[in-house]
């Protein structure tokens, strides 16, 4: 007989989450979460790459950064003073990384 054995979608994180030990991977922070003038991302251990950045509601709209967005060395600041209230997906996008995290817009 064939046992079958269930994961569940928390389970397959976890497993997903542990590549190679003692390297870790590129990832960023944004603070303050939730923003209200302003949200400085920090990039850590992200190469010199090209990265895409990109903004969308949760309702799937892509929002346009371009005069939102300042870069600088390591990290960027996204001003969310004009943006509306609620709840965003920031996805940065490189070459060996692509993660997406939860930001707040709070006025």
């Amino acid at each position: 007989m064939n046992k079958i054995k269930k994961y569940s979608l928390l389970t397959i994180a976890i497993f997903a989450s542990y590549t190679v030990f003692g390297q870790s991977e590129p990832n960023f922070s944004m603070v303050p979460n939730p923003a209200n003038r302003n949200v400085v991302i920090q990039l850590n251990g992200m190469t010199s790459e090209s990265k895409k950045i990109e903004l969308y509601s949760v309702l799937g709209t892509r929002i346009d950064l371009s005069g939102y967005i300042q870069i600088l060395p390591n990290s960027f600041v996204i001003k969310t003073e004009s943006l509306p209230d609620g709840v965003y997906l920031l996805r940065i996008k490189g070459n060996t990384f692509d993660q997406t995290r939860r930001l707040k817009i709070q006025h």
